[in-house]
C-alpha cells in the first residue's frame, strides 16, 4: 500500500509454484502467478512491479546446492517481460536477481486495476552437475511508485 498518495493493493495467487525438474532441460512452472493490482487516488508518475529473489541463489536444497536466479526465467505478456527473461536484472530491491514484470503510468487515474499473469520456467541446461533433490525458495513481488 502506498500511504499518503492514495492506495495501491496487490494480490498474487497461487502461493506455491512447483517444477518437475529434469537434468539438462527447461521446464515450466505448474501454473502462472496471477497478480491483481488496484490503485485508488494515486498521483504519482510511474509504478513498477518487480519479481525478485533476495539473493542470486534463488532456490536451495538445504544442504549447499542451489539453482541460481540466472536459471529462473519469467514471462508476463501484458508487461515488460514479454518473452522469457532471466531473473538477473538489477532492481531497487535486489541486485542481479530481479525481473521488471511491468511498468505503468496508467495508474494515475482515480481508480484503476490490472491483472497480469507471471509465467515461470527453470532452465537447467547450464547446470549439468546439479544433484537431484527438492529445491525451494521464495519469489518476492514488490511495487515501486515514483
Amino acid at each position: 500500500m502506498v500511504s499518503g498518495l492514495g492506495s495501491l493493493s496487490i494480490s498474487a495467487t497461487p502461493s506455491v509454484v512447483s517444477f518437475q525438474l529434469a537434468p539438462g532441460s527447461t521446464v515450466p512452472g505448474s501454473s502462472g502467478i496471477t497478480i491483481s493490482s488496484f490503485a485508488q487516488n494515486l498521483s504519482i508518475g510511474t509504478v513498477s512491479m518487480y519479481a525478485y529473489f533476495s539473493s542470486s541463489a534463488a532456490l536451495s536444497d538445504g544442504v549447499g546446492d542451489s539453482i541460481p536466479s540466472s536459471a529462473v526465467f519469467g514471462l508476463c505478456t501484458t508487461g515488460t517481460a514479454t518473452s522469457y527473461t532471466a531473473m538477473t536484472q538489477s532492481g531497487p530491491y535486489s541486485t542481479n536477481s530481479s525481473l521488471l514484470v511491468w511498468q505503468s503510468t496508467d495508474l494515475l487515474r482515480l481508480e484503476t486495476g490490472r491483472t497480469d499473469v507471471l509465467q515461470l520456467q527453470i532452465n537447467l541446461t547450464q547446470l549439468p552437475q546439479l544433484p537431484a533433490g527438492t529445491y525451494s525458495g521464495t519469489l518476492l513481488l514488490q511495487v515501486q511508485a515514483l
